[in-house]
Formats: C-alpha cells, structure tokens, sequence
C-alpha cells in the first residue's frame, strides 16, 4: 500500500491500525523487528511459536510484513475466538465449532448440524437430524432454510424486518411468509443456557487458551461434564 502512494496515517484509517503499528511494520528489517515492543518480561507468546514459519517464509523472499501477519493469525487461532454450537431441550451441547471471532454465525450453521452424533440405545447408527429446531434471526436467510429444507427439518425462525419488506414489496411474487411458531420458539432460550452451564467452567469463559483445538477440548470437556451431570 506504500508503493501505491498511501500514506501511513491513511493506511492506520482503511486498516483501523495504529501510526505506531503501522510505523513499526513498514520499517521492519528482520522477522524479530516484526515484534519488538510488543511482549514484556521474555513471555512465551504466539508470535514465538510461529517463529520458524516466520523466518522460512522470510528467507523464501516474502519481506511483507503484513502479508506475514495476516498469514500468522490463523496459525495463531486468531485474535478473538467465537464458539458455534447446538443443544438440545434440556441445554445439553450436541455439537461445538470454534472459529475465529469475526466469523458470522451463518457461516457455520450447516456444520454445525452436520456435527451432531446422537448415539441410539441399541442397535443402529446415530441420530444426525433433530425434529425440529429453533434459531434466532441471525439464520433467517436463504441457504439456512434451503439447507433445513433439503434435510427435512422443521424450524421455527423469525423473519428479518428487511426480509418482511422486500417480501411485500414483490407483491404477489414474493411468496409466503415463512411458518413462525411462537410456542415452539420460546425453547430457543435453550442454547442460551447451554452456553452459561459451559461457562460454569473458568477456561471456556475466560478463553486464556492460545490455540483453537486446545480451546475446543477444553469445550468439550466442560460439555461432557454437562452430560454427565443430567
């Protein structure tokens, strides 16, 4: 973006940074210059495990320091951690999905009803489909129902006011409203207090782990403790 004739107080602006930290990574000579000021006291960060990544790429002739940023975070887990999952009537988790925090909840709803494994008493292969199922508007949107549809689910999903109004302003064309019921959408409160009865553990509320898959076992533990409990 400097060789296009951006300045740095302009790059700061598009890329919500800091001058400092755009200084800092537009003057950088080495892989260590990347992070120097960053971490006190010699503490073990992410950065520090990366760094062989960081010096390969570098000795390969990528010089951009924010190329190598961007390519370190996922490795990282990323900055802020978002946890995706479903449950059942009694707020018992049957799937979780960590992703990184600006993911969108839509994103990753078909798999998370792709995770769900529901073993049978007896014979036979596990339950992947519920009955039916309740989500908030954040899923009210074309391949979230498409994906329900071709499965067969039944759900109950409010439609969005923008939504509604697009609907009405096509007239006839526009179609049906989607089904709403109101009684079978008060359960959605389920997934709500299936996410407090996981913060019930210090390590998946505070989310002090620094990768992803150790933050999802740590998840997953405190979710078999919720089973085992009920």
């Amino acid at each position: 973006m400097l060789e296009a004739g951006h300045s740095r107080r302009s790059i700061g602006r598009q890329l919500h940074m800091a001058h400092r930290t755009i200084k800092s990574l537009a003057d950088a000579a080495r892989p260590e210059d990347l992070f120097t000021g960053q971490y006190q006291f010699n503490r073990a960060s992410a950065p520090d495990e990366c760094k062989p990544y960081i010096d390969n790429r570098w000795n390969e002739g990528c010089t951009s320091a924010w190329k190598l940023r961007e390519e370190i975070v996922p490795l990282a887990g990323g900055f802020t951690t978002k946890l995706h999952l479903s449950a059942d009537g009694r707020c018992r988790p049957l799937s979780l999905i960590v992703t990184a925090g600006q993911r969108a909840d839509c994103t990753q709803f078909e798999p998370v009803l792709e995770k769900i494994r529901l073993p049978r008493i007896g014979p036979g292969r596990p339950r992947k489909k519920p009955d039916t199922l309740a989500a908030d508007k954040a899923y009210s949107n074309g391949p979230c129902r498409t994906c329900l549809r071709r499965r067969r689910i039944r759900h109950t999903i409010p439609e969005k006011a923008d939504s509604q109004a697009a609907r009405l302003r096509r007239g006839s064309r526009g179609g049906r409203p989607p089904a709403f019921g109101e009684q079978r959408y008060k359960k959605r409160n389920n997934v709500e207090r299936a996410i407090n009865k996981l913060k019930h553990s210090g390590a998946v509320a505070t989310r002090y782990d620094k990768r992803g898959y150790i933050y999802l076992g740590t998840a997953t533990a405190a979710a078999l403790v919720i089973w085992l409990r009920t």
